[in-house]
């Protein structure tokens, strides 16, 4: 028995802890990966692109219609970013393509609106950017000619390999605490530690509930 609670328990408890802990740091790895791809799509096909060609649509051009150039291209975009633009600035493009197809819009788009919708599709550009290259450091080409650099690289690692170790320990120490009180009798406690997976179900449960209201709201609507 002694063996049991001095060797197996922790050896099985240290093992345990390490594979829930990477189980957890895995899922947030994907979706972290999963968001990045989102981002990269809208930086490079949606928000780049349409500031672009919505810009090359205005230039001074007596030709009118379809053959207009970057005006297909502007359309394809407008296209497949409707849930993206928030709908001041969609209709604001969409007369754009009125105005340049020569068709009969109602209101004729103002340059001050053009602008407006254009400097929020920089907004937006600036924003990725920042969040996919620069905040990282990933398109500064000086910080590979720094002479601490490996240095500063190797200090991001043990940063990292110590934040797995604290979590691991956390949940080592959850799991054996748990154990102790079980063994001691202390179900009071256990009672404590219980709440707090259930808070966190409970505001998933309300966080599901408030999207799903949400959406029947829209399909009425």
């Amino acid at each position: 028995m002694d063996l049991i609670e001095k060797i197996v328990v922790p050896a099985a408890v240290a093992l345990i802890s390490w594979l829930i802990k990477d189980f957890i740091f895995g899922l947030y790895t994907r979706r972290n990966e999963a968001l990045r791809r989102e981002w990269e799509y809208r930086l490079k096909e949606i928000w780049s692109p349409l500031f672009y060609w919505s810009g090359i649509v205005l230039l001074d051009d007596v030709k009118k219609g379809w053959e207009k150039h970057g005006l297909i291209e502007l359309e394809k975009i407008l296209a497949k970013s409707a849930h993206l633009i928030p709908r001041p600035h969609y209709y604001v493009f969409m007369t754009v393509v009125e105005l340049m197809t020569a068709q009969k819009t109602t209101k004729k788009p103002m340059l001050q609106d053009i602008t407006k919708a254009r400097e929020y599709v920089y907004s937006q550009i600036e924003l990725l950017n920042y969040l996919l290259y620069r905040s990282s450091g990933m398109d500064d080409v000086s910080i590979k000619t720094n002479v601490l650099h490996p240095y500063s690289y190797l200090l991001r690692m043990l940063s990292l390999g110590i934040i797995h170790l604290s979590i691991w320990i956390m949940i080592a120490a959850v799991i054996m605490g748990t154990y102790f009180f079980y063994m001691e009798g202390y179900y009071w406690l256990l009672v404590v530690i219980a709440l707090v997976p259930a808070v966190v179900v409970i505001v998933d449960i309300r966080k599901r509930r408030e999207i799903r209201l949400e959406f029947e709201k829209r399909l009425k609507s």
